[in-house]
């Protein structure tokens, strides 16, 4: 990668409060950054776009650094990842691969090792594993000597990758679906992206002042470091009423799996029900963006239950809802975020890891929906199913 424009680098440096670039010709410049000392506005110790690499370098406040992958112009995400398999770990095994790298936490042997080997093959180019806004709801919770081990891993391994949120690629199938949406279902570089703002559900974009190529290139270091700083410090991001939604839905759930005992309801009866309750709360997300017409939508319903089995979020996210609603558990909040994460994951990745109860009802899903990721229960499982795909 050459150059972009006039520029081979910049670098932004809190401890001088300084910025340095350098020009395509050689020549380096040093200039003070406007305003008082830490006017980036962002915890980050250093911030160095090198755009030979296509690399964001960051400096985190333990003295480690990470790096994140820059979207270049003309480079499409399916283009960077070509070749490289896609590991989606639960937030349990980042914590283990933090513990193994910093010694927080008792990992045994074997996990150590794996995540010895996880951190090698993204070095070497061969593996992404990205993060999405469950890994960062679930790390809001931690507080003490862990987040901090726990954010560098993230940070570090994840080099810029995200996952687009559940909720966006739940739509963009429902849309291929009814036929409305200008692009084909989606594939895995739709889903897992260097796209910094593709965690969020709806994130406002303003037309830049920048010159192209920074038009994009500035918004996105922005992004980046903005993310980092989310999971470094969780004060950093507002709740915006996410746990209280998180709440009601546990709510809504379990009145739902009441309900259904009450009246002994048919597995058919809990099936047709779960769907219809996914599809209306999708279709009213596409109404509100003006995608669609609820008439239109009420039409198309007759053909669902042959349509969806072909989504591979979708189908898997139908089947685990129907499996929980006909059990007596209790739900929780974060059944939300692994649900919906580890459902999506499924569809897309090569592997996914997580705990086994929802790992269980992938599998069962698995039989129900497209081909999808390959999927374990520990971290080793996972490291070597990634290396006996490669």
């Amino acid at each position: 990668m050459t150059a972009v424009g006039p520029f081979r680098f910049f670098e932004f440096d809190a401890a001088t409060n300084s910025v340095i670039w350098e020009e395509s010709n050689g020549a380096i410049h040093r200039a003070a950054f406007p305003g008082t000392r830490g006017a980036l506005g962002t915890n980050l110790t250093r911030v160095r776009a090198d755009f030979d690499a296509g690399e964001l370098i960051v400096g985190l406040p333990n003295g480690n650094s990470a790096t994140a992958e820059l979207p270049m112009p003309g480079r499409s995400d399916a283009t960077a990842l070509r070749g490289r398999r896609i590991l989606y770990l639960d937030q349990r095994d980042w914590s283990s691969v933090a513990g193994a790298r910093f010694g927080v936490a008792k990992v045994n042997k074997e996990t150590t090792e794996a995540a010895v080997r996880l951190a090698e093959l993204v070095q070497a180019g061969k593996l992404v594993v990205p993060i999405s806004s469950g890994h960062l709801t679930e790390a809001d919770a931690l507080l003490g000597k862990k987040r901090q081990p726990l954010a560098s891993t993230m940070l570090e391994l994840s080099r810029g990758w995200q996952m687009r949120h559940p909720l966006n690629i739940g739509k963009h199938e429902l849309a291929a679906a009814l036929g409305i949406e200008s692009s084909p279902p989606a594939r895995v570089g739709d889903v897992f992206t260097l796209d910094s703002n593709a965690t969020f559900i709806n994130f406002p974009t303003h037309p830049s002042p920048l010159p192209p190529p920074f038009d994009e290139i500035i918004p996105a270091i922005s992004a980046i470091s903005g993310t980092y700083d989310t999971v470094i410090d969780a004060t950093s991001a507002p709740d915006g009423g996410g746990q209280a939604a998180r709440l009601a839905w546990a709510r809504a759930h379990e009145e739902l799996v009441q309900l259904f005992a009450k009246d002994k309801a048919s597995p058919d009866m809990v099936r047709r029900a779960a769907l219809g309750r996914l599809l209306l709360d999708y279709a009213e997300q596409l109404v509100r963006d003006r995608q669609l017409d609820m008439e239109f939508f009420k039409e198309w319903i007759p053909k669902a239950h042959d349509e969806v089995p072909r989504m591979p979020y979708f189908a898997r996210l139908w089947d685990i809802q129907c499996a929980r609603l006909r059990g007596r558990g209790k739900w929780s909040p974060n059944d939300l975020v692994d649900i919906h994460m580890l459902a999506a994951a499924a569809g897309y990745a090569d592997v996914v890891v997580g705990e086994r109860r929802t790992i269980s009802d992938l599998r069962t899903a698995k039989r129900r929906a497209p081909a999808g990721a390959e999927l374990a229960t520990s971290l080793p499982d996972a490291v070597a199913l990634i290396e006996a795909q490669s």
